[in-house]
C-alpha cells in the first residue's frame, strides 16, 4: 500500500546564556516525522528553557524531551564549533 509519508525540518537561530557567562547563539533544527508540531509550541518551549543559563547539550536533549521529536543543535563556542544530536525513541 502506498502513501506519503510526511518529514519536517524547522530551523531557528536561538540566543541562549551559557552557565559559564556568556551568550551562545545556535542554530537548532527540529526533524519531525509523520506528525505536525506547530512552530508556537517548539517557541513555546525554547522560551521556557532559555529563561536561564543551559548549556547547550541540555538544551538540545530537554527540547528533544519536549517534543518528541529529534533536535541537532550547532553552536560556537570560544573556537570551538559543537553539534549535539538528541533523538527521540518511542
Amino acid at each position: 500500500m502506498n502513501q506519503a509519508v510526511l518529514k519536517t525540518i524547522h530551523r531557528i537561530h536561538v540566543v541562549g546564556k551559557c552557565p559559564l557567562g556568556c551568550d551562545d547563539i545556535y542554530q537548532i533544527e527540529f526533524h519531525i516525522d509523520s506528525v505536525v508540531i506547530p512552530v508556537e509550541r517548539i517557541q513555546e518551549v525554547i522560551n521556557q528553557l532559555t529563561t536561564d543559563p543551559i548549556y547547550q547539550e541540555d538544551l538540545t536533549r530537554k527540547l528533544c524531551e519536549s517534543l518528541q521529536c529529534k533536535v541537532v543543535s550547532h553552536g560556537t563556542h570560544s573556537r570551538f564549533v559543537t553539534e549535539c544530536t538528541a533523538e527521540w525513541l518511542s
